[in-house]
């Protein structure tokens, strides 16, 4: 079907970042609004060269240093060329880095976030991605597009989640899923790495390490991406893709629910992101009050553990407030808070 007749490919999202000697340095994502997200070190290549961005012994990747921080500091103000390979109507565009879209890696590891906005819209035939939760990440078969030299000289990768691992911690590992088809090598960094059920972007290339014998590479998930440049948060979709969100509603039926009330705010919390980390979940509770913790039967089933934390909390007046109160603290505004607090406020004028 022609692009007049209205057809869309649904991964047109996949951009490209171009550099000054007109060569791609990396990838990046459209997003709503017109924002893009990549790696903060692809926008640097694309100002100073691809040597800036690339870290020795990598293949692609964040890299330190006195030069690098001058490069950075450039490039956070610069306007960057970026082009639609996923477009039939092609062309290019500039963009700029946002106001708190910018999180360089901090000694090669932590960060390594850029989000700019386009100046102007994007071809008609290009749509921006559903950007979701990565969530649990073990196993979960995922892609990667880049044509690093230009048209034709890449594809589509594909890996397998192997979990959290790599120079930094927000890192998660991805393994070769066919060794046949396409490698990742250099130009990956900042390509949105694609959930193969759901067609979601559940993070962005961040790293590469390539040998004749094997190729590692890694990803900033979303979680990742949010923490570091919090102007994406609104973006997210509140529910992770897939059967393995622990927020699918198919998994809660099983459960005996004491009451309505403790369904219903264990549905919404569940899908709270802060929620779903087991070290700020314990300090979540902790902040709840001293007379909470002690009496919660936690779990090592993340819905089991956050239902027991709503079944006490709804036998104070005030806990629920309290524990809204200490997941605001991490979550701000983000879509998951505000269903929580909208189905609090529900609960709420219920029970009065």
């Amino acid at each position: 079907m022609a692009v007049g007749d209205g057809a869309v490919s649904e991964d047109a999202w996949r951009l490209r970042i171009v550099g000054r000697a007109d060569v791609p340095v990396g990838c990046a994502v459209l997003l709503p609004d017109s924002l893009v997200v990549t790696c903060a070190h692809v926008v640097v290549a694309a100002c100073s060269g691809p040597e800036a961005g690339s870290a020795s012994g990598r293949g692609t990747g964040p890299v330190a240093g006195d030069a690098i921080e001058d490069a950075a500091t450039d490039a956070r103000f610069a306007e960057i060329l970026v082009d639609f390979p996923g477009s039939l109507l092609g062309g290019r565009m500039t963009a700029s880095v946002v106001r708190g879209g910018w999180a360089p890696a901090v000694d090669d590891r932590a960060g390594d976030v850029a989000v700019l906005r386009l100046h102007g819209s994007p071809p008609p035939d290009v749509l921006p991605a559903r950007l979701r939760w990565c969530g649990e990440s073990h196993g979960r078969v995922v892609s990667a597009f880049a044509e690093p030299a230009g048209p034709g000289s890449g594809g589509w990768a594909r890996a397998v989640l192997a979990g959290a691992g790599g120079l930094s911690p927000d890192w998660i590992q991805l393994d070769a899923g066919d060794p046949a088809g396409p490698r990742f090598v250099r130009g990956y960094s900042g390509a949105g790495v694609r959930d193969q059920t759901s067609g979601s972007v559940l993070g962005t290339m961040v790293a590469v390490r390539s040998t004749r014998e094997q190729t590692t590479a890694w990803m900033n998930p979303t979680e990742a991406l949010v923490r570091y440049c919090p102007v994406l948060r609104d973006i997210v979709e509140p529910e992770a893709p897939g059967p393995r969100t622990p927020a699918d509603d198919s998994l809660l039926p099983s459960l005996a629910w004491q009451t309505e009330a403790e369904r219903r705010l264990t549905t919404a919390l569940v899908r709270v992101p802060s929620m779903r980390d087991t070290q700020r979940r314990d300090r979540i509770i902790g902040d709840i009050g001293p007379e909470i913790m002690p009496v919660v039967a936690r779990s090592p089933s993340l819905i089991e553990d956050i239902r027991a934390v709503v079944a006490v909390c709804l036998q104070y007046p005030d806990a629920v407030d309290r524990l809204a109160a200490a997941v605001r603290w991490y979550e701000n505004a983000s879509l998951p808070m505000r269903e929580f607090e909208r189905v609090w406020a529900q609960v709420s004028a219920e029970r009065r």
